[in-house]
């Protein structure tokens, strides 16, 4: 299991409840999608690295099922756009960090 962190689902499927979602609960998964991700998307051209970002985003939204799931996934992607918006800042000093350019 990646980085020994209990599952978030239960055997039958439906999610632990036993606390509610953190900031840490994103922060692992995303530090483990990142670690898996960036190396197959590095190289590859901007065109097929936003493609494949995008296949998974519209598998994520496709998630949303039933009533109301077209005023979700808005609600939703909208969501994950400012966050994404946010976030660019924050990840560029880190990448310029892990690259040593302080400037």
């Amino acid at each position: 299991m990646l980085f020994n962190r209990p599952a978030a689902k239960k055997k039958d499927g439906t999610m632990n409840s036993d606390k509610p979602p953190s900031p840490d609960d994103a922060l692992f998964i995303s530090k483990a999608i990142r670690a898996f991700a960036a190396p197959m998307l590095a190289g590859h051209p901007p065109e097929v690295q936003s493609a494949a970002l995008a296949d998974l985003t519209a598998t994520w939204l496709a998630g949303y099922q039933g009533p109301g799931a077209e005023n979700l996934r808005a609600e939703t992607f909208a969501l994950y756009i400012r966050l994404v918006l946010e976030l660019v800042p924050i990840n560029e000093v880190m990448l310029r960090e892990l690259r040593g350019d302080r400037s």
